[in-house]
């Protein structure tokens, strides 16, 4: 492992047009004690690219959890049971290597020949290795978070990074106001473990409003007529989930469920309360319950396909960034109403 690190910085001094001397050498980082080598050794690593900067990769050793980061700051109030700690030989070097992190392109071959060189004489008399810090400073800045105690939103990856990114988004490309950002830590930290995490994380990434709201509303999507599926599943006796249920007829038949309609029968099964207060929000009024839920169901299905679809009769969506905050978290709300309080039986889930 230590060679396969140091390659890649004689790599990057090569490439530089100045080589480092004996790169065929072995080198290694100080080693910090025994229970850091042996993390090196056995632990397992699953590293997620996420972007060409952005990289999370997760550790597990002995009942141990590390979550380390590559390209974002450190959060100013950690999440959940996490702590920030300092890395360590074994952890830096599982990180890089797993998540396939390149020297910094800010960092010059002079000054990488230079670490590597030093200390390193042409027979290596003397040699004990490298300082970590001397080698941390050629990559992107790590962070590395230390599960306390276990907690149940740690069991997902992306969950733990999206807790991450939602915490550090201070200067994202789009205006995420205190309440949205949240809404969306508290969709990653304690709601149900069936919501689609990666799609919020993808929408958290993204450039603009318009394709966060779209990742919500794929969250929903995946729910069209699931009540119909659970009913068809219980008449037919059929094994699987209802959500298997619908995957089969849907391959098989080419058959699934009308959009409009689901949508409005989702949003109509949601708690009158919340929908009361999410119509509120976005001044859609309605006597009763049903037709407060038919209008707001209506009005976001046709900002779905404003969005989705380049058509004469779509128009172009023009909203204020305020306009934007109140639909995404009416839009995390509803996420979070149908996944915590009506989707279990669809995927199968006790």
């Amino acid at each position: 492992m230590s060679r396969a690190l140091f390659e890649l910085l004689a790599e990057h001094a090569s490439q530089g047009g100045d080589p480092v001397a004996n790169r065929d050498a072995a080198r290694w980082i100080k080693r910090k004690d025994a229970a850091d080598l042996a993390l090196m050794d056995s632990a397992s690593a699953e590293p997620r690219i996420v972007t060409r900067q952005i990289r999370l990769v997760r550790i597990n050793h002995n009942d141990e959890s590390y979550f380390c980061t590559f390209g974002l700051p450190e959060t100013e109030e950690e999440p959940p049971d996490l702590e920030i700690v300092d890395a360590t030989p074994g952890i830096f070097a599982l990180s890089v290597l797993e998540a396939n992190v390149r020297p910094l392109s800010t960092v010059t071959a002079a000054v990488v020949k230079n670490v590597l060189d030093e200390q390193f004489h042409d027979n290596g008399s003397g040699y004990e290795g490298h300082e970590l810090e001397e080698i941390i400073s050629c990559f992107p800045s790590l962070v590395v978070y230390h599960a306390t105690v276990p907690a149940t939103y740690h069991e997902i990856t992306d969950r733990v990074l999206g807790s991450i990114l939602a915490r550090t988004y201070f200067d994202g490309p789009i205006s995420l106001e205190p309440e949205t950002i949240y809404a969306l830590t508290e969709l990653f930290e304690t709601d149900c473990e069936l919501i689609p995490f990666r799609n919020i994380v993808q929408g958290v990434l993204s450039i603009s409003w318009e394709n966060l709201f779209l990742e919500c509303y794929r969250c929903i999507e995946q729910l069209y007529g699931m009540w119909r599926f659970l009913e068809l599943k219980n008449e037919l006796n059929f094994a699987l989930s209802p959500r298997d249920l619908a995957k089969l007829i849907e391959d098989q038949l080419s058959w699934r469920p009308k959009e409009n309609e689901a949508f409005a029968d989702l949003i109509k099964r949601c708690d009158e309360a919340l929908i009361s207060s999410i119509c509120a929000s976005l001044a859609v009024e309605g006597e009763t319950h049903e037709k407060c839920s038919s209008k707001l169901a209506a009005m976001l299905y046709a900002l779905r396909n404003n969005i989705v679809h380049y058509r004469p009769a779509n128009s172009v969506v023009d909203k204020t960034d305020a306009d934007w905050n109140i639909i995404i978290q009416a839009m995390l709300k509803l996420v979070a109403e149908l996944y915590n309080h009506h989707a279990r039986p669809f995927f199968g889930a006790a």
